[in-house]
Formats: C-alpha cells, sequence, structure tokens
C-alpha cells in the first residue's frame, strides 16, 4: 500500500510539472516526500537498493502523470479555460499556509524577508519574460542537442526547487510546446537530450539546496514562499465571464481546500 501511495504521489509531481504555474517541487513538499526525495538523491551511494526503490515509484508515477498532461491538457485548457487556471491558483494559494508554518524556524530575524522579495522578483522577471531566450527552429544538429541539454540543465534549477514552475522555464526557452509535442510523438532524440541535461543538473542542485535547509532553514523557505508568490503573476488569467464565472469560483475553492487538506495531513 505504501508504495502504492508514493506512486500516486508521484503521478500528482508529474502532473504539475507541466501545469503552467504550478510546480513539482511544491507538490512534493506539500504531499511531503520533498526532503526525502533530496536525501535519496543526494546520498544516493549510501543505501543504493532503498533510494532507487523510493525514487522509482516516484520516477513511475511522474511519468505516468506527465504523459497523462500532455495528452489532455490541451483539449481541457480549450474547453475549460479559466475554470482549469482558477483551480490551479487556488492549489497555490493552498499551499501557502503549509509553507509560511515551515518559516517559523529558529534564529528568526525581519532581515530575512529580503529572501521572499528575492523570491518573488525573480518569479515576477520570468514571468514578465515574452520572448525566446533561444529559437530552437534555426539550430540543427549537434548544436541543437547542446543547447537542449542546457536548456534541461537550467529547467533542473525549477525541478527541484519548490515554487519554480518547470512550465515556465520551458516557456521562456521557448520549449514548452516543442516538449509537449515531442512528449506526443516520441521524439527520442530531442527528449533523451532535455532529460540527461535535467538529470545531471538535478544532481548537481540538489546537493546545494539540501545544504541550504540545513544551514538556513528559514531562509531558504521564504524564498520558496516568494517563488510561489510570484508564481501567480504568471499564471493569472484575467477575470472569466459569463457562466464561467462560477465555476472559476468553485473550482478556485476546491483547488485550494484540496491542497489546504493534503498539507495538513502532511508529515515528513
Amino acid at each position: 500500500m505504501k508504495s502504492l501511495i508514493h506512486v500516486i504521489k508521484g503521478i500528482f509531481i508529474g502532473i504539475s510539472t507541466l501545469i503552467p504555474g504550478m510546480g513539482g517541487g511544491t507538490t512534493a513538499l506539500v504531499l511531503g516526500v520533498y526532503h526525502r526525495m533530496i536525501k535519496a538523491c543526494s546520498s544516493f551511494f549510501k543505501d543504493i537498493k532503498g533510494n532507487l526503490f523510493f525514487l522509482s515509484k516516484l520516477a513511475l508515477g511522474a511519468l505516468i502523470g506527465f504523459v497523462l498532461v500532455s495528452k489532455f491538457m490541451g483539449s481541457l485548457m480549450d474547453k475549460f479555460y479559466f475554470p482549469i487556471i482558477y483551480l490551479f491558483i487556488g492549489m497555490i494559494l493552498g499551499s501557502v499556509p503549509f509553507i509560511y508554518k515551515k518559516t517559523n524556524v529558529k534564529g528568526k530575524s525581519s532581515k530575512d524577508l529580503i529572501f521572499l522579495l528575492i523570491g518573488f522578483l525573480f518569479l515576477f522577471l520570468i514571468s514578465m519574460s515574452k520572448s525566446n531566450l533561444v529559437d530552437f527552429s534555426t539550430l540543427s544538429g549537434w548544436i541543437n542537442y547542446l543547447f537542449l541539454f542546457i536548456a534541461g540543465f537550467i529547467t533542473a534549477i525549477a525541478f527541484v526547487l519548490p515554487g519554480m514552475s518547470t512550465s515556465a522555464f520551458l516557456l521562456t526557452l521557448g520549449l514548452y510546446e516543442l516538449t509537449i509535442e515531442a512528449i506526443n510523438k516520441l521524439q527520442i532524440d530531442y527528449l533523451i537530450s532535455l532529460c540527461l541535461g535535467i538529470f545531471i543538473g538535478t544532481i548537481l542542485i540538489l546537493k546545494l539546496v539540501e545544504r541550504c535547509f540545513e544551514k538556513h532553514p528559514r531562509k531558504t523557505y521564504l524564498l520558496i514562499l516568494g517563488f510561489v508568490l510570484g508564481s501567480l503573476i504568471e499564471i493569472y488569467p484575467g477575470l472569466p465571464q459569463g457562466f464561467d464565472i462560477l465555476l472559476s469560483i468553485l473550482s478556485f475553492i476546491l483547488g485550494f481546500f484540496i491542497i489546504l487538506f493534503v498539507s495538513k495531513r502532511t508529515k515528513e
């Protein structure tokens, strides 16, 4: 049963990875597997069998969730754009009380609030970036694979840190639609190059993140809270019209209380 629960949590992590404004790290934190996931990766060789078993369950679920999103999210967004976006906004805000509670650790200082502002401004700048950093349609051959690897390495930052939206990074890099297409069409060379960059970047960043949580937990959680609040700018769709107003209000409430309910029962 415990293994099945880990797979299900992995599914939600995978789903949130490709939802604009959401992030797999935030979902992992709320679901109570984030710190164990970091530990399993950064200390992998200390317990290869146990860590591999735990990570493989999450990875299997994440892969299932990832594929589900790429297959169905487009059509759902076309039919129920505002209700779905407000569901996500509700989910993001529902995670705020949980993360804020985590910031209440020893060594409190009002100066630490600067990290909240830094996190918010960082996501604000990313959300304001409307042009692609690289036009991948003009690249070919090994240069294309090299840039995909570098883009994957950069995307690993969002993949690892709670509050960071993987989809926002992919959009800024000009890779969101290309990645969805590559998944649906199984473009193996594209996916290997991107995933290899994400994998190596994740391993390197995890050590840094683990040290930040150990040495400066309050500052780190405040930074994450800034990321979460800043992600709302990127996802906010404007005000709905007509019947979508009622649906959006209901979906917002549903998303908020689902995450609030789950987070209150989370223990790491």
